[in-house]
């Protein structure tokens, strides 16, 4: 697990001295956060968006930042379109409705970049159920 200090001045360049103390109980999990971010994004967001492995990132509160990512059924992963911060302590998503615009804009534009879907003219016979009719056949039977 990564964690992330966020708000920290360093200098470019030198010797850096950093004390951090910060104490925080956690009561929602890695695990339990990309689970509730997954189910979001399918309940509100979309369906071509899923979560992946959190970081703990520590600043004005403790979160659990959780990566975005958009998929198209002709390519797969597309890449990360933002992030979304679950309080560790409460398991609540920070600022859901800012979210939610925020990761479709990234997403349309991210979306713009792939290429137009093109289906392939011929489907693989090992695809293709050898015991069912061919759609578009329609078989009568004389009565």
């Amino acid at each position: 697990m990564t964690i992330i200090l966020a708000q920290h001045d360093i200098p470019t360049k030198g010797k850096v001295n950093l004390e951090i103390k910060h104490s925080f109980e956690i009561v929602t999990t890695a695990e339990e956060a990309k689970h509730k971010t997954n189910r979001w994004l399918l309940d509100l967001v979309s369906y071509m968006m899923h979560a992946e492995a959190p970081d703990l990132v520590i600043g004005d509160y403790v979160a659990w930042r959780v990566p975005v990512v958009l998929t198209a059924t002709h390519k797969g992963r597309v890449g990360i379109v933002g992030y979304v911060d679950v309080h560790v302590s409460t398991g609540q998503i920070v600022d859901e409705k800012a979210q939610i615009e925020s990761l479709v804009n990234r997403a349309e534009i991210l979306a713009a970049t792939l290429p137009n879907y093109t289906p392939a003219d011929q489907i693989p016979v090992h695809f293709v159920p050898q015991h069912l009719p061919q759609a578009g056949h329609i078989e009568t039977v004389n009565a």
